[in-house]
């Protein structure tokens, strides 16, 4: 059974003082978050360090919701993969929702059937309500036409559309209101040098991050992903790489928290894309 996370947040001078560590056995029993905390505690061993970064996700979650008030839940987009059932189980005490995007297409099945599995076996776990969103081919080519002329990356990443229509139907069961929290950038972290999560944070990840933001507030939602907040980057930067291949460390810290159950620590990593059927006929070229 997962163990609920067991934690106190008290803003005091502007700073977080975050009790009762995730680590069983960490003599950590307070720790007080500046801005580079992460920087300043050389002594703290890299499952400590990244167990630090654990609270402090779930503390700016509960700061984040309380701030939009009452009712804006968070929005979890959930796959059922490690990553973002990672973030379901951090961010716990909140009660997020989780939601996951059901492409409907013949070859999008077998994915659509082991992810829904999985988020709902989590769901159950965490006590945590579910919901799965579809996406047709019509809603997405819709989508696309809207978008292609005011975000160019469409052309390069068709997976746009898709997001947009999921958000639009998120803020539907929100009531136009909500946090949608991603698990976007850990692949990255975990397999890239120290370089190349520098250039991947300055290039792509910027971008996508405005795309998404701005994809959200059309519909009143807020986006937001953990994983590449400025201090969580530098944290996995500072670490070696082989410790973060194949999320090593992420796993161990999280197997030694009890925070998921370990069949997610074994399951393989499963991906999809958006079906060639759902754009073809859609690229835009400039000289039509």
């Amino acid at each position: 059974m997962v163990s609920s996370i067991l934690w106190e947040c008290r803003f005091i001078f502007k700073h977080y003082i975050l009790l009762s560590p995730l680590v069983p056995g960490d003599d950590i029993i307070r720790l007080m978050f500046r801005k580079n905390y992460l920087n300043l505690s050389p002594r703290f061993s890299p499952q400590n360090r990244l167990a630090c970064v654990f609270r402090k996700v779930a503390a700016r979650a509960y700061t984040m919701q309380r701030r939009a008030g009452s009712g804006a839940p968070l929005c979890v987009l959930a796959t059922g993969g490690l990553d973002s059932s990672l973030l379901a189980s951090l961010l716990r005490p909140c009660e997020p929702r989780l939601f996951f995007a059901r492409v409907l297409d013949r070859t999008t099945r077998e994915y659509n059937a082991w992810s829904i599995r999985r988020c709902r076996f989590l769901a159950r776990a965490m006590g945590l309500r579910f919901f799965s969103l579809p996406i047709t081919q019509a809603n997405y080519r819709r989508a696309y036409v809207s978008l292609r002329c005011r975000i160019p990356l469409l052309s390069r990443d068709k997976d746009i559309a898709a997001v947009d229509v999921f958000f639009r139907s998120i803020a539907r069961r929100c009531q136009g209101s909500g946090i949608v929290v991603s698990g976007m950038g850990m692949n990255e972290l975990c397999e890239l040098s120290a370089g190349g999560i520098s250039s991947y944070y300055r290039t792509k990840a910027a971008v996508e991050l405005r795309v998404h933001r701005r994809l959200a507030r059309a519909y009143g939602l807020f986006f937001w992903a953990p994983w590449l907040d400025a201090d969580v980057v530098r944290l996995f930067s500072s670490l070696s790489l082989a410790s973060r291949k194949n999320k090593k460390l992420l796993k161990e810290v999280i197997a030694a928290s009890r925070l998921l159950p370990s069949s997610f620590l074994t399951q393989p990593s499963r991906h999809s894309t958006i079906p060639v059927s759902f754009y073809r006929g859609l690229e835009w070229n400039p000289q039509d």
